[in-house]
């Protein structure tokens, strides 16, 4: 498979058609938003259409005409998602669910495919939620750790 750069309107529009179509995207993270699962111009991710999130589901949406994000659920109200990223201290906030454009099934690290339903990544998922009130101090120490190998 051959990668090729372009722009994030084009890539959006056309992963946002095949989404539409009911077909799977893929395509390298950008920014480090979501670190330390998914590491900047390194992973990828496969996105399928995604009609009923859940809590926990890593979404691609659009919370401003020409902005994409690609965060994790951890509350779902009514019919707003509330995200955040993995890697970040603060939380987005709240979007209207019909800005979803697909959730995450699969990551691709290092050339290792990991489906988003195996347990070792769904306990990741729900124990670094819970650890929402630490995230700073251990996001810290994980870049201190990281830097020392």
């Amino acid at each position: 498979m051959q990668r090729q750069k372009v722009e994030n309107t084009a890539l959006f529009e056309e992963i946002r058609a095949m989404l539409a179509q009911g077909l799977d995207a893929r395509f390298t993270v950008s920014g480090n938003s979501m670190w330390p699962i998914l590491v900047h111009n390194r992973d990828s991710v496969v996105i399928t259409p995604c009609t009923k999130p859940k809590r926990g589901d890593v979404v691609l949406f659009c919370p401003v005409e020409g902005q994409y994000l690609l965060h994790r659920i951890y509350r779902i109200k009514k019919d707003r998602i509330y995200t955040c990223g993995d890697g970040n201290c603060h939380r987005d906030g709240d979007f209207p669910v019909s800005g979803i454009m697909g959730k995450v099934v699969t990551l691709e690290r290092k050339g290792k495919k990991i489906p988003c339903t195996c347990w070792w990544y769904r306990c990741y998922s729900t124990l670094w939620r819970w650890c929402y009130p630490f995230r700073r101090p251990l996001l810290k120490l994980l870049r201190t750790l990281i830097s020392f190998l």
